[in-house]
């Protein structure tokens, strides 16, 4: 997917969990759900994070390591390190799950090692993938309206 539909799909996730449950720092926690949902595109060399650190891709496969289960936990660790709050923790797993989610979905998929390589039918940058982010977009406005965030 693009970086556009994984931040819109972010803000979906965070939105949906600030309507649903009493989050004690709600712009905290919609802050790094948006930035884990980008994070592991960071070996991307063409994306919004794979541009500020380019050598990482130049390293690094992408949809290799940094797409990994591993990877989250290990950045979740340094999430805990660096803030002690569980809302953040939570907050960086489910925007980085979300991303995952979200490249499952398309043809190139995600190698899920130790199982297969999974992957779904729809084409990245597709017209497809443009009806889902304006449904996104759509629902996003209603969270906020509904919810009264």
């Amino acid at each position: 997917m693009l970086g556009k539909t994984h931040l819109v799909f972010g803000l979906f996730i965070s939105l949906l969990g600030l309507t649903l449950f009493d989050i004690g720092n709600p712009i905290g926690f919609l802050f790094i759900v948006l930035f884990a949902s980008l994070f592991p595109d960071i070996d991307e060399p063409h994306s919004y994070l794979g541009r500020k650190v380019k050598f990482i891709g130049w390293i690094f496969k992408h949809r290799g390591f940094f797409h990994s289960i591993v990877w989250m936990g290990l950045c979740m660790w340094i999430v805990y390190l660096l803030f002690h709050e569980g809302i953040y923790i939570m907050g960086f797993g489910v925007g980085f799950l979300g991303h995952l989610f979200l490249d499952l979905l398309t043809q190139a998929g995600l190698k899920t090692w130790p199982l297969p390589h999974l992957k779904g039918k729809i084409h990245v940058g597709s017209w497809v993938e443009m009806v889902f982010f304006w449904f996104l977009l759509v629902a996003n406005g209603y969270l906020v309206i509904k919810g009264g965030l």
